[in-house]
C-alpha cells in the first residue's frame, strides 16, 4: 500500500520498492538500483534520465549486493538515502529536497554519492535514457544539457567520461578514481529554468511619421516549457519621457501567449529601447530592443537580442 506525505511543495509517495518525490511538473523516483527523473510535458510524465552507480576493481565490475532504500524527513526538508554494498565497499546516494523551495532548478537541492572502504577502486556514474542525438564524445565538460530540458552537473576531477548516442537514449558515463576510504562526489540531474523566448512579430507602424498615428508592437512570448508570462513590458519615450508600458493580453487581437501594446508619440521618439518580461528569474535580461524612429525619413529599426543571438527588423 502506498504511503503519501506532503511537505510544503513536495508530494512524497512511498511504495514497497520505491520512493517518489514530486514538485509541480518534475518528479524523482528512486529504487534499489537506479533513480529516474521525470518531467510532465504535453499531459504525460516522460523520462528525462535514469541515474545508476557502478564500482570497478581495475577493469572488473563489482556486483551490487545488499541495498536499502530509506527516507528522512526533517522539518521542511526530505532526504532519500540509498545504501548499496559492492564487495567490501559501500555506496551511499543522498538526495536532498526542500519543501519550502519551489524553484524546480533546485529539485533536488543536491545529490551526493559517498563511497566508504573503496580506496583504490573506480567509481562510475551513469545517466541513461537521455534525449540526445549528437555525436559520440569523450571527456566532455560539466554541465551537459539534454532534451526534455534536462541538465547534468558533475564534479571536477573525473578520470574520464563518455557521451554516447544509443537507440535506447543517450548515455553519459563519468569515472572517478576513489582515493580514500571515505570519499564523496557531487553529481546532479535537474530541470533548469529556461529564459522566455519571443516569436511571431506582427508589429505595425505608419509608412510616414505622424505624431497622431500609433505604432503597434505585437509579439508572441513563451516562457520555456510554460506557455505563460507574468508581465511583458515595452519601455519607450514616446511622450518625451522614458516610460514602461504594459503589454495588453485582453484585447480582441490577442491569442494565447501574444502580447501587444500601442503608443502614440506627440513628439517623435528616438532611442527608445527595451522589451522584457517579469518572469523570475529573468527580469529584464532576456530580450532588448534598440529602436530608432526617424521622424523625417519615417522608419523603425528594432534589434531583438535573445540567448546571445540578434535579429534586426525594420518595422
Amino acid at each position: 500500500m502506498a504511503s503519501k506525505t506532503v511537505i510544503g511543495a513536495l508530494l512524497i509517495v512511498i511504495l514497497a520498492a520505491s520512493i517518489a518525490v514530486t514538485m509541480n511538473d518534475v518528479r524523482i523516483k528512486a529504487t534499489s538500483s537506479s533513480t529516474t527523473f521525470y518531467v510532465f510535458q504535453n499531459g504525460n510524465w516522460l523520462t528525462g534520465g535514469v541515474e545508476s552507480n557502478q564500482l570497478y576493481n581495475g577493469s572488473k565490475s563489482i556486483s551490487r549486493g545488499v541495498t536499502t532504500l530509506t527516507s528522512m524527513p526533517t522539518g521542511g526538508e526530505y532526504k532519500i538515502i540509498r545504501t548499496a554494498t559492492y564487495g567490501k565497499a559501500t555506496v551511499i546516494d543522498t538526495y536532498l529536497f526542500d519543501g519550502t523551495v519551489t524553484n524546480k532548478e533546485l529539485f533536488p537541492i543536491y545529490h551526493t554519492i559517498q563511497i566508504l572502504n573503496g580506496k583504490g577502486l573506480t567509481y562510475r556514474y551513469t545517466a541513461g535514457s537521455l534525449q540526445y542525438s549528437g555525436p559520440n564524445l569523450k571527456n566532455v565538460p560539466s554541465p551537459q544539457s539534454f532534451g526534455r530540458n534536462m541538465k547534468i552537473t558533475f564534479q571536477d576531477g573525473w578520470a574520464s567520461n563518455t557521451l554516447t548516442k544509443l537507440t535506447s537514449g543517450g548515455s553519459l558515463k563519468v569515472k572517478y578514481a576513489v582515493t580514500s576510504n571515505d570519499q564523496t562526489f557531487n553529481v546532479r540531474m535537474f530541470d533548469p529554468l529556461v529564459a522566455p523566448q519571443w516569436s511571431n512579430n506582427q508589429s505595425s507602424y505608419p509608412a510616414t511619421y505622424s505624431p497622431s498615428t500609433a505604432s503597434t508592437f505585437n509579439i508572441t512570448w513563451v516562457n520555456g516549457t510554460v506557455n505563460s508570462l507574468d508581465t511583458v513590458l515595452i519601455e519607450g519615450n514616446w511622450s518625451g519621457t522614458a516610460t514602461n508600458y504594459t503589454y495588453d493580453t485582453k484585447t480582441a487581437i490577442n491569442t494565447t501567449n501574444t502580447y501587444n501594446s500601442t503608443a502614440t508619440s506627440n513628439t517623435g521618439w528616438t532611442n527608445a529601447g527595451k522589451n522584457y518580461d517579469g518572469q523570475p528569474p529573468y527580469p529584464g535580461n532576456t530580450i532588448t530592443g534598440s529602436i530608432l524612429y526617424n521622424n523625417t525619413i519615417g522608419y523603425v529599426n528594432y534589434t531583438f537580442i535573445t540567448n546571445n543571438a540578434s535579429s534586426n527588423m525594420a518595422l
